[in-house]
């Protein structure tokens, strides 16, 4: 399938799914309400610059349009997987930062 259309049917999916029109896409992005219709339809590319505007204008990113799937792991799980040595500094380190972030958070 050609990327122009894949890309093109995130969008339309998205939009959909967060209810928002066309036209109140455009609004939102400011991009031609012909423009989103052919980048829908894979008749026009899409710049970085445009897709950009129309991931923030439906509140996503433009990996999930790309079907770019991050893999995440959570913290304590990476943490973990440290030799307790490197971990108690890992986690010396975090108290530091949320201290001076001012949330006065503590491990003991």
């Amino acid at each position: 399938m050609d990327k122009k259309f894949e890309i093109g049917n995130k969008i339309r999916e998205i939009r959909i799914k967060k209810n928002v029109s066309v036209l109140e896409l455009s609004y939102r992005s400011n991009i031609s309400t012909a423009h989103i219709y052919k980048i829908e339809n894979g008749h026009d590319g899409i710049s970085i610059d445009t897709l950009c505007k129309i991931a923030d204008s439906l509140g996503t990113d433009a990996n999930t349009i790309l079907g770019l799937e991050k893999e995440t792991v959570p913290l304590v799980d990476k943490l973990n997987e440290l030799d307790p040595e490197m971990k108690q500094k890992f986690e010396a380190l975090f108290c530091a930062m949320l201290d001076q972030a001012g949330n006065g958070l503590a491990v003991n």
